[in-house]
C-alpha cells in the first residue's frame, strides 16, 4: 500500500554517449556507476552490449546464408532473418530475456542519414536477471573478468557458425556443443571474431555537448512537455526554475564559449566595437 518512489534511467545509443560525458566530468567509470546504483538497491532491466565489426570480419549475407543452410548452432532453438541485400540484414537469435542478434550497421545507419566506420554489429540483449547477472560477473573479484572476457564467453557458450550443416544426430547429442566442435570445422569468420575477441577493448566514447546538439534535444523531446506546462498556467515556475538554475563548470564553459563565437560573428559581420573602452569620456 505504501507508494514507492524510485528513478528510471534510460539511455539510447547517443544518450549513452552524453551519459558518459557526464562520468568522465566526475570521474567515474561505467564499473563505478552499476557499483553506486547497486548501494542504492538499484537494478538492471535491460543491457545492451554491441561487439563492434570495424574491419569487416563478417559477411552478412554468409552469415545469413549459413541460417538458411542450417550451418549453425543455438542454444536457443528460436531464431528469425529480416531484411535483404540492398537495405542491410538482421539475425537474431532467441528470445525475451536474452536475444544475440547480428546485423550490418553500416547500411543500417545510411538507411538513418548517417555514416558509420563499423560494418557489422553483433548485439547481445538481456534483460532482468540475464542483465543482473553479466553485471554480477563483472563485480566477481574471484574470477577478475573484464566486461569483455564475460561478453564473448557468453556468445561462445551460446552461438556457434559452422562451415558445413550440422547433421540432426549432432544436435541431440548429449554434449552439442563438444560434439559439434570436434566434428564439424567452424565457419573461420565466427571462429575468428571470437577468438580476437579477448584482445578487444571496452571502449568509451563521451560525446562533447553543443548548443546545438542540446537545442535540437529540447526541441524534440521537451518542448511537448512544457508546452503542457505553459496551457495549464505553470509557465512562470519554468521560467523561474530557469533563471534560477546552477550551471556546472562545463556548462559555463559551453556557454562563454558560444557568447564569444557570437560577439566574433556580430563583429565581424557588423564591424562594431565590442572591446572594452580603455579611457572614460564626457559627451560634450
Amino acid at each position: 500500500i505504501e507508494q514507492k518512489y524510485g528513478t528510471t534511467l534510460y539511455l539510447t545509443g547517443k544518450g549513452t554517449r552524453l551519459f558518459e560525458k557526464a562520468l568522465l566530468e566526475q570521474n567515474i567509470t561505467w564499473h563505478d556507476f552499476f557499483q553506486k546504483a547497486r548501494q542504492y538497491r538499484g537494478h538492471l532491466t535491460r543491457l545492451d552490449i554491441a561487439i563492434n565489426d570495424k574491419w569487416g570480419l563478417l559477411d552478412m549475407n554468409d552469415l545469413v546464408k549459413a541460417v538458411q543452410e542450417k550451418r549453425f548452432w543455438s542454444k536457443s532453438k528460436s531464431y528469425a532473418v529480416h531484411g535483404n541485400v540492398d537495405d542491410g540484414w538482421t539475425v537474431n537469435f532467441g528470445k525475451s530475456p536474452f536475444v544475440i542478434r547480428a546485423y550490418d550497421k553500416r547500411k543500417e545507419q545510411a538507411s538513418k542519414g548517417f555514416d558509420t566506420d563499423v560494418q557489422n554489429r553483433v548485439e547481445l540483449e538481456l534483460h532482468q536477471d540475464k542483465a543482473e547477472y553479466v553485471i554480477d560477473e563483472w563485480f566477481d573479484q574471484h574470477n577478475n573478468k573484464t566486461l569483455t572476457e564475460i561478453t564473448f564467453d557468453i556468445l561462445y557458450t551460446y552461438l556457434w557458425f559452422t562451415d558445413n550443416p550440422i547433421e540432426e544426430k549432432l544436435l541431440k547429442a548429449d554434449r552439442v556443443r563438444d560434439t559439434i566442435e570436434s566434428s564439424v570445422e567452424p565457419m573461420p569468420a565466427w571462429l575468428l571474431l571470437t577468438a580476437l575477441g579477448h584482445k578487444m577493448k571496452f571502449v568509451r566514447q563521451p560525446k562533447e555537448q553543443s548548443i546545438e546538439r542540446i537545442e535540437k534535444w529540447v526541441l524534440e523531446s521537451v518542448v511537448p512537455s512544457l508546452a503542457v506546462l505553459k496551457k495549464t498556467g505553470h509557465w512562470a515556475e519554468v521560467i523561474e526554475a530557469m533563471n534560477n538554475a546552477e550551471l556546472s563548470s562545463e556548462q559555463q564553459k559551453l556557454v562563454k564559449a558560444t557568447m564569444i563565437n557570437a560577439i566574433t560573428q556580430a563583429n565581424q559581420k557588423l564591424t562594431i566595437n565590442f572591446e572594452k573602452p580603455k579611457k572614460r569620456y564626457q559627451e560634450i
